[in-house]
């Protein structure tokens, strides 16, 4: 296109629109940029619309051929995260064609381009290192009569998100959670609210707060017993970060509590390094002696029974608290009731069905209300009501339709 041409058009054209009208950066090269003037014919002040041709990337759109002045628009999506997108017209095998090039993101609109390109002949071309995600819309306009012009628009495409994380099922952090993680405890030192421990013997939950446990999860079967001879000392947790603050043994002495094990010191009687684990503090909560010695230690001896049956138990044990409980010590929570829950499979790797047994126990951590002849079944509800009451999801990696017959029924055997 000669300079004289370029002028005479956009004369035309800038002057009805009220517009200064100047030249090219470089003769006969074209201009880009937001809002660039083009060297268009008045009658072309207004998008043609009359057919809109999708591009796809890499794939060329042949046999293009339009009159002086005609409009021929394109639209292109481009996704998020998409670079270099270039938009780019070939050469015609005829002598004398002239169409020019024409991009915006958005609909078709004449008035304002992000690219203009009117290179002599069919070698206009745009690019965008950065382009928007969305509708691009692109314009290849006749500077005079042209056919068997070629459109390519090319990006290079954006990496495919990560696959996500393989889900964390409690039994990929601990036999002990075979259930299921109860809540979102996590071995992360910083939350000392629910900071996760996961021994051989047992997994846990601690509350530096507390001073406890908010529950201790493990599996019992027949390989966990024999009879290695039952330690007699408490102790701190020596695998502990010191962000979380640890009960002394002290704390408990003259408290009028007992130091309770959540994982009995009798389901761990196979060894005498496994018996010596239950003795950690960060397995003990204060609980009424009239419990510990009454009760809840004859459900503990009735699971034993039912592992010498060929049973396999998952059980998980904690304190409920409640707003202004009392405090032993150098200020150890002390449970306003206990918890446990207790899942009988029919034997190692047995699954968990509609009929599987669950018991669940909450008993009252005060001897005033309870006697230590008391019976444990007297103390049994649903599994479910224990969730309302902690806020813990027992059986989270068994599918819902189960959890919600085992969970909602109240153990009567």
């Amino acid at each position: 296109m000669s300079a004289s041409s370029f002028k005479i058009a956009c004369t035309a054209l800038f002057l009805s629109l009220g517009l200064a009208c100047g030249s090219p950066v470089e003769p006969g090269v074209g201009q880009s940029g937001p809002d660039t003037k083009r060297p268009l014919a008045p009658e072309a002040a207004q998008p043609e619309l009359t057919t809109v041709t999708t591009l796809t990337n890499g794939m060329a759109k042949l046999a293009i051929a339009g009159a002086q002045g005609s409009q021929t628009w394109f639209h292109l999506d481009v996704p998020a995260g998409a670079t270099n997108l270039r938009i780019a017209l070939g050469t015609g095998t005829d002598a004398g064609n002239d169409a020019d090039l024409y991009v915006r993101f958005g609909a078709p609109d004449t008035s304002a381009f992000d690219c203009a390109s009117w290179a002599v002949g069919l070698t206009d071309s745009c690019t965008f290192a950065q382009p928007a995600a969305g509708g691009w819309s692109i314009l290849v306009y006749g500077y005079t009569g042209y056919s068997d012009a070629a459109l390519i628009a090319t990006w290079t495409a954006p990496a495919p998100p990560p696959p996500p994380p393989p889900a964390t099922t409690g039994a990929s952090i601990s036999v002990h959670l075979t259930m299921g993680l109860p809540d979102a405890s996590t071995a992360d030192a910083t939350n000392t609210a629910h900071f996760l421990s996961v021994k051989p013997q047992f997994a846990l939950s601690y509350n530096a707060a507390r001073k406890e446990p908010n529950w201790v999860a493990w599996e019992l079967n027949s390989a966990w017993l024999g009879d290695a001879d039952r330690t007699t000392s408490f102790h701190t947790d020596a695998s502990f970060p010191a962000s979380e603050t640890q009960a002394a043994d002290k704390d408990y002495t003259n408290s009028g509590f007992d130091r309770g094990h959540l994982c009995a010191s009798a389901d761990r009687s196979d060894s005498q390094p496994d018996n010596y684990a239950t003795f950690t503090l960060t397995n003990v909560v204060p609980q009424a002696p009239h419990v510990n010695r009454g009760p809840w230690e004859k459900l503990e001896a009735y699971e034993r029974t039912l592992v010498a049956q060929g049973k396999e138990l998952f059980v998980i044990a904690g304190g409920v608290h409640t707003a202004g409980e009392r405090t032993i010590g150098s200020g150890v929570a002390v449970p306003t009731s206990v918890f446990k829950v207790v899942v009988v499979t029919d034997g190692v790797g047995a699954s968990v069905t509609t009929a599987t047994r669950v018991i669940a126990v909450v008993m009252p951590n005060d001897d005033a209300q309870v006697s230590q002849s008391d019976d444990w079944r007297k103390f049994r509800v649903s599994a479910r009501s224990v969730e309302g009451m902690t806020g813990l999801n027992f059986l989270a990696d068994v599918s819902q339709g189960v959890q919600d017959v085992v969970e909602n029924q109240v153990d009567a055997l």
